[in-house]
């Protein structure tokens, strides 16, 4: 009997550490997008820190930059699309700039 609770304890313990490690492990992969999105032409948008205004060419009619209000719900990518865009702008995640345009840096 002292032998089975033993193992048992032994491997609720052993069992923590696994869940504890994945939880830690998932916290440190998962990052959080911030800053801007800018429009990089032909449907398609990369992510940026920080934007200058100065470096949009008003040849698109669809917004230069959009800045990041909800970070938390955009996912970590190399670039996104027209369509992603327009889901977090409808969520409210995203808000766009005033001037439309390509982003050119």
């Amino acid at each position: 009997m002292k032998n089975q609770i033993k193992k048992l304890v032994n491997t609720v313990l052993f069992g923590a550490a696994i869940l504890g490690g994945a939880i830690t492990m998932q916290s440190f992969s998962e990052k959080e997008v911030s800053g801007h999105l800018v429009n990089k032409g032909s449907g398609r948008f990369e992510l940026r820190s920080s934007v200058n205004p100065m470096n949009c060419t008003p040849t698109e009619p669809t917004a230069c930059t959009y800045q990041i209000l909800s970070p938390e719900n955009i996912p970590t990518q190399d670039s996104y699309t027209e369509s992603e865009l327009a889901t977090f702008e409808a969520n409210g995640w995203i808000s766009p700039s005033s001037s439309n345009g390509v982003y050119q840096n």
